[in-house]
């Protein structure tokens, strides 16, 4: 099991929000298209797609900084190293829906995920008192 600080946790549902998303957008897509000929309903992916470029790199960069904060403040246990990895992958593969039109998202967010993959276990076992 993961542990997660409360902005982990809540990044981490962000992305599984925004990924849920997408399946349930093109069922809906699918029904109204087709079985009813509603038209318009790509502005609906474009409208979906429009925050990857500004949500995932800056919700990468506020979990790398708070990562280093706790680390550096001595308020993160080493199983929560490995929460904010996994948190910080997840944002990562966010931002890669953006690839088709944008790489700056992707690039944000993979420098960041690298800072948090840092070797950085040692220093929290070491700031929660043990050996």
């Amino acid at each position: 099991m993961l542990d997660l600080t409360r902005l982990a946790r809540t990044l981490g549902f962000v992305f599984l929000g925004y990924f849920a998303g997408w399946p349930v957008l093109a069922v809906i897509g699918a029904v109204l298209t087709k079985g009813f000929d509603v038209t318009g309903f790509e502005q609906v992916f474009t409208w979906w797609i429009w925050p990857v470029p500004v949500v995932f790199p800056v919700l990468s960069a506020v979990l790398a900084v708070d990562f280093f904060r706790r680390l550096r403040g001595r308020g993160l246990r080493p199983s929560q190293v490995t929460g904010y990895r996994f948190v910080a992958f997840l944002l990562t593969c966010g931002a890669a829906f953006a690839i088709s039109r944008h790489w700056e998202p992707l690039a944000v967010s993979a420098v960041c995920m690298v800072l948090v993959f840092l070797p950085a276990k040692k220093r929290a076992a070491a700031s929660a008192g043990r050996p």
